[in-house]
């Protein structure tokens, strides 16, 4: 066989870009002839069996008038793209009939790349080997320095803003002393360019590589080419989720900035697991012969090009209707956006529009249309109108009061044939994970899908099978702010800030557990006056703001309140960067602070709670002494064992995404319902 890789004019490629290029040096060795130009003759080209054009960017008008002679003589080529395609270049190639070349790790959580005409091919990490051999042919391997000696983090971001958003954890791990932070282009720190030649040497011998591209379009290669080269060199990897990294999920630390760096900092074992892991299984998928026979089965003769074809794409129906659905749906419904493959028709309930106006000001923001309808007749079921919908989702489903208005949506898009899908919504979750004495194990959804934080053996024991039957666990759609610096809590006086989280469910708690929590607290803000106690309750519950008779007041042990505009900017996540340990009655919460890389313990008292198994269960004072005594490397340990129970790795923002596009996609070519599930 005989194929071109055409790459740009001038172009320098990074690190990563070069692994792009490693295809065509494996069909060399499988006995094929590659080459790689940047302005091959047309006559080669044409004459090619396989073509393959790497773009860096938006497509030149060079590129594209190549592109327009290749599809004029009837021939096809393979496009690709080193930072995704602009929607008009995605038209345009389609229009052509171009193949897309789309890397993928077929990990346990893997999200399908967006669109129809893809070729998923196994994405190879950079190995010393062919990167000096590429180096030596596009003439960029003169005069590297050799790697620094000594302990080092390696940091590569896409851009300024993304760099700065992760900073405040670098500094945090630079004040523990031991190690010289490296940037990959421009930075506050020591800097080595994306296509040094000494780069995939200094980042094998780091203690951790953090590559941030927490906005890169979702057909963006480079973050998983990076993170790929990483594990392969034998650097932990930290890094910003992206479609490409699901199936890399599993062996990375993903978005947990200060977790993971306190992680790898304190625990050399922890630094080799997922290096070992890593090595193992890319090793096993990344045979050059594999490589090779992979793409000599993409050249294929090319599918017809044409006329571009009208918007077929299937619409998506979704409710927005209590205060919590925003939080889990807004980046289900970006990510669908980026992905173009439903158009989407959002409704809001006029109760929410009335009690939460922050949810149509974000959905503005992010350029959503959306149309209102009463409440009432929502659960009535006499709105929406189905009409021409392809599908429903809805943020909240379930067979009780407060979640009518989705439960009756679903029910009605069901019975008309259509996928409907909903969301697990926290942590506890009625149904899944969490019954009370106000809801028990009589809940049931209507959606045929439901998306679940965790894996399915987290469930409550007692969820019945008519229900776990729909779970395709995918990990939390929820973002993760980027880590906040300290808030200035401590001014001079306190030797550490305690953090305390209310619950939004007080009505779960009895006399019993208030009175011996509240005790307790009093107790400990006493025997440790050196000690802020610093109290956040939950803004929609505030029980402890409208009771603050509970507490007797000391000048260590405060309660906020939140409706107070001196408080308003410390959210919950700012706050859990402020203090040093946290204490939470059951809630996400105990979910964030681990993930943030703080001690946490739950105030269980006569709760039984082993969803929140193995983090200190506070049933008294000992319990609570032994907590605020507690050092932190044993706390890291049980967060990691809580974190690998209790959630899958990663924002399931474009898994859930990807299910839902296809779902819609086979259901309006009248095939059988297939159950999609991810497993961990």
């Amino acid at each position: 066989m005989n194929a071109v890789w055409k790459i740009p004019e001038g172009w320098r490629p990074s690190l990563a870009d070069r692994t792009a290029l490693y295809p065509a040096l494996y069909l060399r060795w499988a006995g094929h002839h590659a080459s790689i130009a940047a302005d091959p003759p047309f006559g080669a080209w044409a004459a090619a069996d396989l073509r393959v054009l790497v773009s860096d960017g938006p497509f030149s008008e060079d590129e594209r008038e190549l592109m327009r002679r290749t599809a004029g003589r009837g021939l096809g080529l393979v496009l690709a793209p080193q930072r995704g395609l602009l929607e008009a270049d995605r038209s345009f190639a389609a229009e052509l009939g171009c193949a897309i070349a789309a890397w993928r790790d077929p990990g346990p959580l893997a999200s399908a790349p967006p669109g129809e005409r893809r070729l998923e091919l196994t994405g190879c990490p950079a190995r010393l080997a062919e990167d000096r051999i590429l180096l030596a042919e596009l003439g960029l391997n003169g005069g590297a320095d050799a790697p620094a000696a000594g302990r080092r983090i390696v940091v590569v971001a896409e851009s300024a803003e993304s760099l700065a958003a992760v900073w405040p954890a670098v500094e945090q791990r630079l004040a523990m002393g031991g190690v010289e932070v490296f940037v990959v282009g421009e930075g506050p720190a020591r800097t080595i360019s994306a296509d040094d030649a000494a780069l995939l040497a200094l980042i094998g011998g780091a203690e951790a590589f953090l590559c941030v591209f927490p906005t890169a379009s979702p057909d963006d290669p480079s973050p998983a080419q990076w993170v790929r080269s990483a594990l392969y060199a034998g650097a932990p990897v930290i890094a910003a989720s992206h479609p490409s990294l699901d199936g890399l999920a599993h062996l990375c630390v993903l978005d947990d900035w200060e977790r993971g760096l306190q992680l790898y900092a304190r625990f050399p074992a922890e630094r080799l697991k997922p290096v070992a892991l890593a090595q193992a299984e890319l090793a096993e998928r990344i045979q050059p012969e594999a490589i090779a026979r992979e793409w000599l089965a993409a050249a294929k003769p090319p599918g017809k090009g044409g006329a571009p074809q009208a918007d077929g794409r299937p619409t998506l129906v979704t409710l927005i209707d209590i205060h919590q659905d925003l939080d889990v749906l807004l980046p289900v419904l970006l990510a669908l956006k980026a992905r173009g493959e439903v158009r989407q028709r959002l409704v809001l309930s006029d109760w929410l529009l009335e009690e939460s106006p922050r949810a149509p000001a974000a959905l503005t923001t992010h350029g959503f249309e959306f149309t209102v309808h009463p409440r009432a007749a929502i659960r009535a079921g006499e709105a929406p109108s189905l009409a021409g919908a392809g599908g429903a989702l809805s943020g909240a489903d379930t067979n009780t009061r407060a979640h009518k208005a989705g439960h009756t949506l679903l029910g009605r898009a069901r019975d008309a044939g259509l996928p409907t899908f909903t969301l697990q919504h926290g942590l506890e979750n009625i149904g899944l994970t969490y019954k009370d004495h106000l809801h028990g194990e009589d809940i049931r959804f209507a959606a045929e899908t439901v998306f679940t934080w965790g894996a399915p053996e987290g469930l409550a024991p007692w969820v019945p099978e008519e229900t776990r039957a729909k779970v395709v666990p995918v990990g939390s759609p929820k973002t993760t702010p980027p880590p906040a610096a300290a808030q200035g809590l401590h001014q001079g006086r306190w030797a550490r800030v305690i953090g305390v989280f209310e619950n939004l469910h007080w009505h779960r708690f009895s006399e019993l557990y208030l009175e011996r929590a509240l005790f307790d607290l009093q107790a400990a803000a006493e025997s440790r006056p050196d000690t802020l106690f610093l109290v956040k309750p939950h803004h929609a519950g505030r029980w402890l703001s409208r009771h603050p008779e509970r507490l007797r007041a000391r000048a260590n042990l405060v309660v906020v309140d939140p409706t107070d505009s001196a408080w308003e900017p410390h959210t919950a996540p700012a706050l859990i960067a402020s203090v040093d340990m946290v204490l939470t009655t059951p809630s996400t919460v105990a979910l964030d602070a681990a993930r943030t890389g703080r001690p946490v313990a739950v105030l269980g008292y006569d709760l039984e709670l082993p969803l929140y198994e193995p983090l200190p269960i506070v049933r008294g004072a000992d319990d609570l002494g032994r907590f605020l005594e507690m050092g932190l490397d044993d706390a890291l340990r049980l967060n990691e064992a809580f974190l690998r129970r209790a959630v899958l790795p990663g924002r399931a923002d474009h898994r859930i995404a990807a299910v839902i596009g296809r779902t819609l996609r086979e259901r309006r070519t009248a095939k059988p319902p297939r159950r999609r599930l991810f497993s961990a």
